[in-house]
């Protein structure tokens, strides 16, 4: 569609979005970096998508987990999100309190999957049988390719948790699969406008904060994915237009703490927040070294002196920098941290 002719869409007033029997159009900005055109997304229904299931997939991965699924929730909250805040607590609960089925099922089975990690660290649950893991991976798996055909932000979130979740088989990772899986969340990531600035987008407060917190745990597991695997990284500055992530992108973690409820500690909120923000400096840090001394003609030179001469700036960069004394101090396995830890 021809991005000038989008300005001249009858809008509706609050919800911004011109129906179509087929689909609508979803306007976000009025004018793009001062451009005479908006920003906007083409909004199909989910029943519209190929491969379409209502509830069924929800309920095949709620099968795996139950009747453990609140606990396992419970877990991720306590010790997955604090460090790695890629979802909305609020909105999340908000739906999940209804019915598990209100939740998308590639996130809903994701949540589960990492937090079978932590499954002794649950009183009433260290002494019951953990669900059958790889079945529940094969259907989270699933899933998400599934959603794929009609994205949402919760696609990105999904497959950010998968990998996070330790390889099946540690002594022989599947770095084909982490790569290729990486590649398609950065892929999806861009067709949902995450490497795009969303500070000014008509879209609520809570939604701009969660788009910049994917935005940089994309970036964060595209250049570490890379420098792990010995492969280019597929996001480069000409074409990443996120601000820097800051405090105010974290609101709704403290908008969300129940005072009643001390199972998180507001220090350990803090602390990962800290430790996130923390991993994104270093990540671009890391951006750097990749293309000055990994890219394939960066490193046709030899030179011992030359290549000093180059580093010395990064150097400078990585004293500045200071590992927070408590990053990730839960032991997310995110791979970036990982890394940083060995």
């Amino acid at each position: 569609m021809e991005p000038i002719l989008m300005r001249h869409r009858p809008y509706d007033t609050h919800s911004r979005q011109f129906r179509l029997d087929t689909h609508s159009i979803r306007r976000v900005l009025q004018e793009d970096m001062g451009m005479q055109y908006p920003v906007t997304f083409h909004v199909v229904r989910d029943d519209k998508a190929i491969g379409y299931q209502d509830h069924i997939e929800q309920d095949a991965i709620e099968r795996c987990v139950a009747p453990y699924g609140p606990s396992l929730i419970d877990l991720f909250w306590r010790i997955v999100h604090p460090c790695y805040p890629i979802l909305h607590k609020g909105k999340f609960m908000e739906r999940y309190s209804t019915s598990y089925r209100e939740i998308d099922a590639p996130i809903l089975g994701a949540v589960y999957l990492i937090s079978l990690n932590w499954w002794t660290y649950d009183r009433e649950l260290s002494n019951k049988p953990a669900p059958n893991e790889g079945l529940l991976r094969e259907r989270v798996i699933k899933t998400i390719q599934n959603s794929y055909h009609r994205p949402k932000l919760s696609s990105i979130e999904a497959t950010l948790l998968l990998l996070q979740c330790k390889p099946e088989d540690a002594l022989n990772p599947d770095h084909t699969w982490t790569r290729g899986y990486t590649s398609q969340a950065l892929a999806i990531g861009e067709a949902l406008g995450l490497h795009l600035d969303a500070s000014s987008w008509e879209i609520p407060g809570w939604e701009r904060g969660l788009r910049k917190r994917l935005s940089w745990a994309l970036y964060m597991q595209d250049k570490w994915t890379a420098l792990m695997h010995g492969r280019p990284s597929h996001i480069h500055d000409d074409n990443w237009g996120v601000e820097d992530i800051e405090d105010c992108d974290f609101y709704d973690l403290d908008e969300n703490k129940d005072p009643r409820n001390d199972d998180v500690p507001m220090n350990d909120i803090q602390a990962g927040r800290r430790g996130f923000m923390e991993m994104v400096t270093l990540s671009k840090i890391l951006s750097t070294i990749l293309t000055d001394f990994f890219s394939l003609r960066a490193s046709k030179s030899q030179d011992t002196v030359e290549l000093y001469q180059r580093a010395f700036p990064v150097i400078q960069k990585l004293h500045i920098w200071q590992v927070p004394r408590r990053l990730c101090a839960n032991g997310m396995s995110c791979c970036s941290y990982t890394m940083l830890q060995n």
